[in-house]
């Protein structure tokens, strides 16, 4: 009985999963150069790591601009030690403007402003993987 309990909550939980996965409002994709892609809506939270770094912020829009606002810092756990403090970037970008930010560990962090201001796309990976 209670196998057959356990069995029926595990495939319940592998349900909402799979549910959730596919209804997630944030499209991911990898190609196989290893460069992540991932399309954002405003006030959407947007976490990217860029080897010792985070970027950690949002973007609203404002007329036709994606005004775009980033904490970046060191990507530590926070339970461990104490992050020193990030630097706050704030950039407006036109449809089809990118700003681009790298690491000295060569990873890459690309946002675009899609042609009607509504998403902002970003990339990021390995600069040896960068295309442009």
């Amino acid at each position: 009985m209670l196998r057959k309990f356990v069995g029926s909550f595990l495939a319940l939980g592998s349900a909402l999963i799979l549910v959730s996965a596919l209804t997630s409002s944030t499209a991911v994709t990898a190609s196989a150069d290893a460069v992540q892609e991932v399309t954002y809506k405003p006030i959407q939270a947007i976490s990217r790591v860029l080897g010792s770094k985070r970027a950690v912020g949002y973007f609203s829009r404002d007329g036709n601009a994606c005004h775009l606002t980033l904490m970046v810092g060191e990507n530590i756990d926070p339970d461990v030690a104490t992050p020193p403090s990030a630097a706050r970037v704030r950039v407006a970008l036109m449809p089809g403007q990118t700003v681009q930010l790298d690491s000295d560990e060569r990873k890459f962090l690309d946002i675009t402003c899609d042609p009607d201001a509504e998403t902002v796309v970003a990339r990021s990976g390995d600069v040896t993987s960068q295309t442009h």
